[in-house]
């Protein structure tokens, strides 16, 4: 039997298998992908459309000119107004970017036409702008959260931040703010309100899917079983663990400090653990915005891509049984 590269590759089941671990990794992205698209679609026909509001960013430049222009299909005009930022981000920023966001795009253009006919709410006009708000932001998060951008503002935002430093969020405001002018002039003030509730709700939507439950919090755990309680977290919940010698003012007593970061999901079975082993244990939880370094990644909404930068790192082992300092550290109680 001739040994072609091909048989050679089914020598190798561990190379396959790593292959095939790859390949299922990125599944829930892919599923995150076409799930918040399609719910951002499903959200501004069952909502926005459904009650004649005008949205944030390009799908309200949209909807504002087939208010004019009847004959102008909506999802038309959609990818009238993004292929221009598609082609500039094609010069300015990374491609696959640029690439999975047109994809994003082509995808949202597919299900409005499939959702044409959605209404979800369209009774209390307050009441369905701020649910519109929320659904959509909700599928920009997911969007996001897949890794890519959900529309071309995202990216002459991210242009102009890169060329000129204005900040994503200020460009992002402007546009909008510009889109609330145009409706109050258009459509009247009141729906120039309604639209203003709508893109508060959908940021403020946005802002806690892409950070509030993404920041990680530090804990700072006082035990006199510090070697016991390290090794519970690193058993549990598979997360490094640090061991400094401290030594309580008040007390004089002896005593270890340990710093575990986790995500807001552990939080909970972090002290579980902790007063499991040591119930007079000090617990304090400090969030943390930014992370430098392996961070395992176990949720891929809380944990974004912090183990994708370093991909490949084991838990770390017990720290060895530190000695007794000659001179105690100070703790922090």
């Amino acid at each position: 039997m001739e040994n072609t590269a091909e048989n050679k590759e089914f020598l190798h089941p561990a190379k396959n298998t790593a292959e095939l671990s790859s390949h299922l990794l990125k599944l829930p992205r892919l599923l995150l992908f076409l799930a918040g698209n399609a719910f951002v679609a499903y959200s501004y026909q069952g909502f926005v459309s459904a009650n004649d509001f005008v949205s944030g960013g390009t799908y309200g430049l949209s909807g504002i000119l087939t208010h004019f222009l009847t004959f102008i299909p909506f999802p038309l005009a959609v990818l009238m107004f993004n292929i221009p930022c598609m082609i500039w981000a094609w010069k300015e920023l990374d491609r696959r970017f640029v690439i999975m966001t047109t994809i994003a795009l082509l995808l949202q253009v597919f299900f409005l036409n499939i959702f044409q006919d959605v209404v979800i709410y369209n009774k209390d006009q307050l009441l369905a702008a701020i649910f519109a708000g929320v659904f959509v932001g909700l599928g920009d998060g997911l969007v996001l959260r897949s890794g890519s951008g959900s529309s071309g503002t995202h990216l002459v935002a991210m242009i102009l931040h890169q060329k000129l430093g204005i900040s994503v969020s200020s460009v992002t405001t402007s546009v909008n703010g510009i889109i609330i002018l145009l409706s109050s002039g258009i459509f009247g003030i009141e729906k120039a309100l309604y639209t203003l509730i709508l893109i508060f709700a959908s940021g403020q939507t946005l802002n806690a899917i892409l950070d509030g439950i993404s920041r990680k919090r530090t804990a700072f755990i006082v035990t006199t079983k510090g070697q016991e309680v390290g090794a519970a977290l690193m058993a549990e919940l598979h997360r490094g663990v640090t061991l400094l010698p401290a030594i309580g003012l008040y007390s004089q007593t002896h005593t270890s400090l340990l710093l575990c970061t986790t995500n807001m999901l552990e939080v909970g079975k972090l002290k579980s653990l902790v007063l499991a082993v040591d119930p007079a244990a000090f617990i304090t939880f400090y969030t943390t915005s930014d992370i430098s370094g392996h961070f395992h990644k176990h949720n891929l909404i809380v944990d974004k891509d912090e183990e994708d930068k370093h991909p490949a790192a084991k838990p770390q082992a017990p720290p060895p049984k530190p000695e007794k300092p000659d001179v105690p550290d100070i703790d922090l109680i």
